[in-house]
């Protein structure tokens, strides 16, 4: 009995642990990392941005958004920026 009640919760436990974490942002140009905790930044899996984005917020996702899995930017009226580098091109196309 004792083994089965301690079975539940670590499997409880570990689901817990594997949770998505889903989160809609409403962001105007460069204020994505101030849209968010910090708790939301290490722990969001899906993101939808509504609004405006450019360089600064993919540096966001980049750098600060480890568990992020699903990016939804459909909605994102537009892309503004003149200077995006190579490199972060590249590591924004790994989403």
């Amino acid at each position: 009995m004792k083994k089965s009640i301690l079975l539940l919760f670590t499997l409880f436990f570990t689901l817990l642990g594997q949770a998505q974490v889903t989160k809609t942002v409403y962001s105007t140009a460069g204020t994505l990392y101030s849209k968010m905790t910090a708790t939301e930044l290490s722990t969001v899996t899906n993101l939808i941005i509504l609004g405006t984005i450019d360089a600064r917020d993919f540096v966001t996702l980049r750098d600060n958004m480890t568990k992020l899995a699903v990016l939804d930017i459909s909605n994102v009226s537009e892309y503004s920026g003149t200077k995006c580098t190579t490199n972060l091109i590249q590591s924004v196309q790994r989403f």
